[in-house]
């Protein structure tokens, strides 16, 4: 739970959703109009937007972090690749057959 000043003195008003058809540049704030907020009480944990709006304005599943921790792991994997690679060419050069099937007689 947060204890961000904002949040605490918002949670009070309710659901902070305005809408696609609120305008803030036309909206007639100086005839004491007031803020078309949804105000519903029933507010996801920690958020200040109820679960229909919630859902409409955050994607489940789309999280940075997840997507960080991705790319974290596909750059893991190339940079496993590249080092392989690397490990051939190097053994190649010396003159090891590093794809043959035959087993040494020494080895076995």
């Amino acid at each position: 739970m947060t204890t961000d000043k904002d949040y605490v003195i918002l949670k009070k008003q309710g659901c902070q959703y305005l809408g696609p058809e609120f305008d803030a540049r036309t909206h007639p704030y100086n005839l004491g109009v007031p803020t078309p907020f949804c105000g519903q009480h029933n507010l996801v944990e920690g958020k200040l937007y109820c679960e229909e709006h919630y859902s409409l304005l955050f994607q489940k599943g789309t999280a940075q972090r997840k997507r960080h921790k991705d790319t974290r792991r596909a750059n893991a994997v190339r940079q496993l690749i590249s080092d392989f690679d690397s490990i051939v060419q190097e053994l190649e050069a010396e003159g090891f057959d590093v794809y043959s099937t035959e087993v040494d007689a020494e080895i076995a």
